[in-house]
């Protein structure tokens, strides 16, 4: 361990895997500089708790990480990153309960995080860039389902803002990703901040998400002084996000190795779980 790190932690700490041996097993399937980092929850003698990140030196994953923490350092709802080198990211571990996403409460720490995150990095783009990707997703899943979404698309081009507002994003939006106590919500997946996003887009198509109190969300949004026209887009970007992770399980289940069958059903599963879902709200509108 490094020298620096031991000074933080002390010589007697406890390390526990906060990943599943499958998904640790299938890290090490991949190249060194391809593999998901390995994350720990250590307690130090005196009861200290932290989170580690390791990975080898030129990790890609660990790269992309560090990236941002730049933007992150200034955002009190993230864990603060207390260590880090070429192999490593240590973090203060954050302790609380995980939400229940049908709460106000949830629903206006989610805007606020969201407010200021897309704050940090925000642009305007001509809607057509988006809209490309849209329809080679539509092509995608035509020709591996058989499905026909040309019905969808139309609807999708003509609703279609001007504008799509490109920030950074946190993009997996699930239980596991959010802390709640008293100081409020937490954002604690450094791996879910990415930059070059559509601001809202992975949000809005995540089924956790549906929870969510809408009202209270775009209320709390704006009072929060977020940039990007959130409620307005909304059911744009719904439709058009949920092509686009359809299209990327398709995408994801292709390259998976031939051996690991349980992983292949997996993205497939997704793909027309989100497929179905995208034809059912569809429905409603037309």
């Amino acid at each position: 361990m490094h020298p620096d790190l031991l000074k933080i932690l002390g010589s007697n700490c406890r390390r526990t895997h906060l990943k599943p041996w499958v998904k640790r097993f299938r890290a090490y399937t991949r190249a060194a500089q391809d593999r998901q980092p390995i994350a720990y929850l250590l307690e130090t003698a005196d009861g200290r708790r932290f989170k580690l990140l390791f990975a080898p030196a030129g990790n890609r994953h660990l790269a992309k990480l560090k990236s941002t923490l730049p933007f992150a350092r200034d955002l009190a709802f993230f864990p603060r990153c207390v260590f880090e080198d070429e192999s490593h990211l240590l973090f203060e571990y954050v302790e609380g309960v995980l939400p229940d996403f049908s709460t106000a409460a949830f629903a206006r720490g989610l805007a606020q995080g969201y407010a200021a995150v897309h704050a940090l990095q925000l642009e305007s783009r001509d809607v057509e860039e988006y809209l490309i990707k849209v329809r080679r997703g539509v092509d995608k899943l035509g020709k591996a389902m058989s499905v026909d979404l040309s019905g969808v698309l139309a609807h999708i081009e003509r609703h279609a803002p001007a504008k799509i507002h490109y920030s950074l994003d946190y993009c997996d939006i699930k239980p596991g990703n959010f802390i709640e106590n008293d100081a409020g919500v937490h954002f604690i997946d450094f791996g879910a901040l990415k930059a070059e996003q559509a601001a809202g887009a992975m949000l809005f198509a995540s089924p956790a998400f549906q929870q969510v109190d809408k009202a209270v969300f775009f209320d709390a949004y704006e009072a929060a002084g977020g940039p990007a026209p959130l409620r307005a887009i909304h059911p744009f970007l719904r439709l058009a996000h949920l092509i686009m992770l359809a299209a990327f399980n398709e995408k994801k289940r292709k390259k998976v190795v031939w051996w690991d069958v349980m992983l292949r059903r997996r993205r497939r599963r997704r793909r027309d779980q989100l497929t179905q879902q995208l034809l059912r709200e569809f429905a409603t509108l037309s």
